[in-house]
């Protein structure tokens, strides 16, 4: 017992310093960020913020004792997290979000498509919607936080969300159609939505976590990352492409890898629904979907029901996707003061190698801001910047655990893929930023310009598990040191993130 208990000595003399340093570390950023807001609005932060901090250190200390799995770990955290980023961000302060709560409110109408009237494209909604949505901070939102749907309308346009698929609003119409119904306000309308979309999203990553065979610290970092956590908690549908993109591919790996048993009809159901899903959430994901094919034959039945199956299904996301495309088509009229889809698709044709030469110009002059995006460097509407020092520390750990493999003496024997599959991988990744910077190129981009506008780090967070499927062994080593190290660094970066959002509001 003695000799038990002196072991656990340095584990929590470990703990105390990590606790130490992040505290400190907090309470200078804290300092820097809001030196202007006074000295009695600093110490009450400063409070909450070491409560917080002091509430999860002794969480994650009995946690890790209890050797608690790593999804049972990140359930409590992201509920506790998600709750504080769903009160965070003032109304409108999200990117698009009086345009997601339209289109969630026309779903929950039972309205698939929306209206076109001339050059705009919306729908006939409440004038009290303007009202609330022009909200820039908390005092706005709580002064407006009576307004309810009123019979006065007027025509809103919120054409680049209409082109989404109906199916990437369902959560968020059901939370905002049921407050509704009951005459709930307009703020908790929105509020409703955002936890129904998050609800999903978490339960999503939770699942990709306990099923997964490899990479389970990858998918808990990712979907902890500050930005990731914003669109989650939004009424965006990047919450559902990023859930679903997560899940489709630890399923797949979980058959591939995880088990040895045939794939029943509810496996065959969940499949379909998360290949449909994410291929109608983005059109631009939709090569992702073709990654049923690496699921191993003998899950099926036979060979013949594996290609029959993956061959429907895939055409069926095909012929899903190009009828939507079809129908929403007639929305880009809103954008043709912009660009000019038909004559994109032209110079794309006549100029194939100019065209990628623009994608690599590109990614040359914006890879920087892609990346402090993709980790959530830049939050809310860009109006919120968090630590620079967080931000490189989690790009570097995303890095690392991306590339991350079993290094033993049969180490290609271990790995998940072989090299045929990884050149397949590969393409598919390359069709989906293809596809990605072309349809932003013809959508959203002035014709016959050097660049392509509307590209965010965001976008490429569901390819991040799909990257790191080249790296992965059946073999995963991670140390208990190093799984602690990760979760107590995620929590960390999301206070000091929460910190820069409520400074920047209040």
């Amino acid at each position: 017992m003695k000799q038990k208990k002196l072991k656990e000595k340095p584990k929590d003399l470990q703990f105390l310093i990590i606790y130490g340093i992040s505290a400190i570390f907090s309470l200078i950023y804290l300092v820097q960020r809001s030196s202007s807001k006074g000295l009695l609005f600093m110490s009450v932060f400063a409070i909450v913020v070491l409560g917080i901090e002091t509430l999860f250190f002794f969480f994650l200390k009995r946690q890790f004792q209890n050797q608690k799995t790593l999804e049972k770990i990140y359930l409590p955290i992201a509920i506790f997290f998600g709750i504080l980023y769903l009160f965070a961000f003032p109304l409108s302060q999200l990117p698009d979000e009086r345009a997601d709560y339209l289109r969630a409110l026309e779903v929950a109408n039972f309205h698939a498509t929306s209206v076109r009237k001339d050059t705009a494209v919306g729908r006939e909604f409440s004038t009290n919607i303007k009202k609330v949505y022009e909200s820039e901070n908390y005092n706005d939102m709580i002064e407006n936080s009576g307004l309810t749907l009123n019979k006065e309308t007027d025509f809103l346009t919120f054409a680049n969300k209409s082109l989404y698929a109906f199916v990437c609003y369902l959560p968020q119409a059901f939370g905002v159609g049921v407050s509704a119904a009951l005459g709930a306000p307009i703020v908790l309308q929105s509020l409703f939505g955002k936890i129904c979309n998050y609800a999903l999203f978490v339960l999503l990553v939770f699942l990709s976590i306990k099923y997964i065979p490899s990479k389970k610290l990858l998918v808990f970092f990712i979907a902890l990352l500050p930005m990731t956590m914003q669109e989650a908690v939004s009424l965006s549908p990047d919450a559902m492409t990023i859930g679903t993109s997560i899940a489709l591919v630890s399923f797949i790996l979980y058959f591939r890898a995880g088990t040895k048993e045939k794939l029943q009809k509810k496996h065959f159901i969940a499949l379909s629904a998360l290949a449909v899903a994410l291929s109608l959430c983005k059109i631009v994901y939709l090569p992702l979907c073709f990654l049923i094919f690496l699921i191993p034959t003998e899950r099926f039945r036979s060979k013949k029901q594996k290609y029959l199956y993956c061959c429907l299904l895939s055409l069926a996301v095909i012929i899903l996707n190009l009828t939507w495309l079809k129908i929403s088509s007639q929305y880009l009229i809103a954008f043709e003061g912009k660009s000019n889809s038909s004559l994109q698709l032209q110079y794309i044709l006549h100029n194939p190698l100019r065209y990628i030469i623009t994608i690599f110009a590109t990614i040359d002059s914006f890879s920087i801001a892609y990346l402090e995006q993709l980790v959530g460097h830049s939050l809310g509407k860009f109006n919120v910047s968090t630590s620079s020092v967080m931000a490189i520390a989690a790009l570097v750990i995303l890095g690392y655990l991306i590339v991350k493999h079993y290094k033993g003496k049969d180490k290609e024997k271990e790995a998940i893929f072989n090299w045929k599959e990884k050149i397949y991988i590969i393409l598919m990744t390359l069709a989906t930023v293809g596809l990605m910077f072309t349809s932003l190129y013809m959508q959203w981009t002035a014709v016959y310009s050097d660049t392509i506008d509307g590209i965010q780090g965001r976008y490429f967070i569901p390819l991040l598990l799909v990257i790191a499927m080249l790296w992965m062994s059946k073999k995963e080593t991670t140390s208990p040191e190093e799984k602690n190290g990760i979760v107590t660094f995620s929590v960390i970066t999301n206070v000091m993130a929460l910190i820069a959002v409520f400074v920047t509001f209040i």
